[in-house]
């Protein structure tokens, strides 16, 4: 009888040999291979040089550089390995990945990093030529912003979570392709204040917060810009009491369409040029033993009355 062969599986030595799978992944080309790293969380993306000599330099390449301890407040306080371990993997990441060109860097972490080193860190994305840039840390006391990220040549987005020294903006353009700003002010200066927002040549999204002190000297916000479409200006103050009433706020922006204002202490506003406004959200509180002047609320409704659609907080109507 004649054995048929076509299905029957090699032995050798009492062994069935099995057919290796192949490896299709590792085969693709590196481009390929950075972008599926791309979709990993950066642990992981890293976890992957020890699969192969392959895979060894895949890593490096990655354009999302997101840092984020990932713990609740205070779980590394104390135990400073972690402390330790998780600023030791930011240096050898920002060491080891291709130096050309990424297009984001991110840093969340809510215990505390290496203040040294972090000037560093956001130096080495701008000369990589980043597009995205943002920074959420826990500090104790505000760190300066390093001056090439004022005049980023790629940057489009920032977001600033925390307070950070900032600059006097130079005579001239900042920022000059950015187009997103989300940033967060505390014991505002209007050497910054008066010029920063409209140096922006570019600038079609910005998100200001503000938190002021009782003893904080009178401010004036400058917010100037023909580009810009989009504004959420929130204005919190740090005491109940002694309120100070003296800060200002000047906004001149042609083409905004959507306004948000959220300002428990009700500054003085000045708003000129909106006759493209789409929508405006008003939510102004303050406290009924408060003497305030409510024509500043009126004159603020009256700077945006041309909008289609007129959004007011109960404090408005108070």
């Amino acid at each position: 009888m004649r054995r048929s062969t076509g299905s029957v599986p090699r032995i050798r030595r009492g062994r069935v040999l099995k057919k290796v799978p192949e490896d299709r992944i590792s085969a693709l080309p590196d481009s390929v291979l950075s972008n599926i790293l791309t979709f990993l969380p950066l642990e992981d993306a890293v976890a992957t040089s020890s699969l192969s000599q392959r895979w060894r330099h895949a890593w490096t390449s990655v354009r999302n550089l997101c840092f984020d301890d990932g713990g609740p407040m205070g779980a590394a306080a104390d135990n400073p390995d972690l402390v330790d371990e998780f600023n030791n993997f930011i240096e050898s990441v920002m060491a080891g990945t291709d130096p050309v060109s990424i297009h984001t860097f991110s840093l969340r972490s809510v215990n505390a990093i290496r203040r040294d080193r972090f000037p560093l860190w956001v130096s080495q994305a701008i000369m990589r030529n980043v597009r995205e840039m943002e920074i959420d840390i826990i500090q104790y006391a505000p760190m300066q912003l390093p001056g090439c990220v004022y005049s980023s040549m790629t940057l489009e987005v920032l977001r600033l979570h925390t307070a950070f020294r900032l600059a006097d903006p130079p005579d001239g353009v900042c920022f000059p392709q950015l187009k997103i700003l989300q940033i967060y002010i505390t014991h505002p200066e209007n050497r910054v204040t008066e010029k920063l927002f409209c140096s922006c040549p570019s600038l079609t999204e910005l998100s200001l917060t503000v938190l002021i002190q009782p003893d904080d000297p009178p401010a004036n916000f400058i917010i100037q810009s023909t580009t810009l479409n989009t504004l959420t200006f929130v204005v919190l103050f740090a005491s109940l009491r002694g309120m100070s009433y003296h800060h200002r706020a000047v906004i001149m922006a042609p083409n905004l369409q959507l306004i948000r204002i959220v300002d428990n202490m009700l500054m003085e506003y000045e708003v000129h040029e909106m006759q493209s406004i789409q929508q405006a959200t008003l939510d102004l509180q303050h406290w009924e033993s408060d003497t305030v002047d409510p024509q500043r609320a009126r004159n603020l409704i009256e700077g945006v009355a041309t909008t289609a659609c007129l959004i007011l907080s109960g404090g408005v109507l108070l």
